[in-house]
């Protein structure tokens, strides 16, 4: 029997590559009936085709707002039983959030909210978060590299508040709740699916760092580096940056891990009442990199020259953040499988195949 799971944000960057790998394990035995739920406001109607051409599936996708508990509650009762929920579907970009603070706080709490009213109505098992390493603020150096169980600090920006938030309101109500979930902490995601068919395409300002850097490299255009006097080896920014592919993978890890959690302790659960499960996972590499040395390593890879104009610093940037994803290589029996080179090359054949599709 298939199970049905529901990704919110499937057309979106990391949302259609995790789409991928379901119908990939799919079609290895994990029988999966894959639905999605995608309002194209951070995504293109064009992902859906494009994915289909991938997969030799049809895509099941419905354009609805999750802010919209109703319409919301009627796409549900169209579908089969729900075995588990992949929440993506947020608005992500820090700057815009900093401008835009009312809009980020309605659009992802009021999302998750909803969500869970119906994972409740609907007894869904499982609950998977798309959630960030923003909600650790800014970390000192010697916080580094950061685990899950390492003290936040004040978060940078109202988007990284909205993802901490949002972990809460899951974790509060998995104590009252028999749903079993996880928040998936992402360090930076980056490169694109090795077909080259898909890749972060939002249809709208790209803020993200290594999109920024491809669309620079292809167009010959100024590439803003926003801060050079920041306290790091080179000064600017550090960030940990992981394919987008093994963080797709991750949710399938997840995915198991919870339902073999289930197993074992489902009759222990039904003798202490309706409480879940919750757990969060930093998903990285555990090794940090500048924006500069991002700059200089894809240089190094295509052979394209970039030209840099310095920018003032952005509110909302952190120094530096690094992961130690040790908890999920243990539970979730998951680690990354790419190097910074791949990230970097599978972009730049992704950016090269957009400009001419």
């Amino acid at each position: 029997m298939k199970k049905t799971i529901l990704v919110t944000g499937g057309m979106g960057y990391i949302g259609s590559h995790t789409v991928v790998e379901l119908l990939k394990a799919s079609s290895r035995g994990n029988r999966y009936e894959v639905y999605s739920i995608d309002n194209f406001l951070n995504s293109r109607i064009i992902t859906k085709r494009r994915l289909e051409k991938l997969t030799h599936k049809e895509i099941n996708n419905f354009n609805i707002d999750l802010t919209n508990l109703t319409r919301l509650e009627n796409t549900l009762q169209k579908l089969p039983p729900i075995h588990a929920v992949i929440h993506f579907a947020a608005l992500k970009s820090v700057e815009e959030s900093v401008e835009k603070p009312l809009t980020y706080y309605h659009n992802n709490i009021t999302s998750i909210t909803n969500l869970l009213q119906c994972v409740k109505s609907f007894t869904i098992p499982y609950f998977i978060y798309s959630s960030s390493c923003s909600i650790y603020g800014n970390l000192q150096a010697k916080d580094l590299p950061v685990r899950e169980d390492t003290p936040p600090q004040p978060t940078a920006s109202p988007y990284g508040h909205t993802k901490l938030i949002g972990e809460e309101i899951i974790k509060s109500f998995a104590s009252t709740h028999p749903v079993h979930s996880v928040s998936l902490r992402y360090f930076n995601p980056a490169g694109a699916d090795p077909s080259g068919i898909i890749g972060e395409d939002p249809g709208q300002i790209v803020r993200n760092l290594v999109n920024v850097i491809t669309q620079a490299g292809l167009y010959r255009k100024p590439l803003q580096v926003y801060g050079n006097d920041y306290p790091t080896r080179d000064g600017s920014c550090i960030r940990d940056y992981i394919h987008v592919n093994d963080i797709a993978r991750a949710h399938l890890d997840a995915l198991v891990y919870l339902e073999n959690l289930s197993s074992k302790k489902n009759s222990a659960r039904k003798r202490r009442g309706v409480s879940g499960h919750y757990e969060a996972f930093n998903l990285g590499t555990g090794k940090g990199v500048s924006v500069l040395e991002m700059i200089s390593t894809f240089e190094e890879i295509t052979g394209v020259k970039l030209k840099i104009k310095y920018a003032p610093r952005r509110s909302g940037d952190v120094v530096s953040i690094y992961s130690d994803s040790t908890k999920a290589k243990k539970l979730l029996k998951w680690a990354p499988q790419h190097s910074l080179t791949d990230m970097l090359k599978s972009a730049w054949a992704w950016e090269q195949f957009r400009d001419k599709n």
